[in-house]
């Protein structure tokens, strides 16, 4: 559960707003088109270019906008999987009733 800070908006959209290359399904960057180096395309090396944008790979100071949201896919699932255990905590569900007349066995995994 990620909560929509204003930071986490302004980063979303401007990620959005970038250029980004196309992929080919190995990973690699798909080959250069006429297109790519074209005014405004990925490949765009003229002063116009540059002074609008001189870091178009970086989303924030040193992550890339693939970064940014790697980052927040992690966060998001630790966010849900903590929220399971906390849940678990409170329901008093997370370890076997002390009740029971017979030996219990932790299947946790945690000691």
């Amino acid at each position: 559960m990620i909560r929509p800070t204003i930071s986490v908006l302004v980063i979303a959209v401007l990620a959005a707003c970038h250029t980004k290359p196309t992929y080919l399904p190995s990973g690699d960057i798909a080959p250069a088109t006429d297109k790519d180096y074209a005014p405004g395309g990925i490949y765009d090396v003229s002063f116009e270019s540059i002074k609008n944008n001189p870091t178009p790979e970086l989303a924030g100071m040193s992550e890339r906008d693939m970064d940014v949201q790697r980052n927040m896919l992690v966060n998001a699932n630790q966010t849900t999987r903590m929220f399971w255990s906390d849940l678990g905590r409170m329901w008093l569900a997370d370890e076997p009733s002390p009740l029971s007349p017979y030996p219990t066995v932790n299947t946790t995994g945690n000691p």
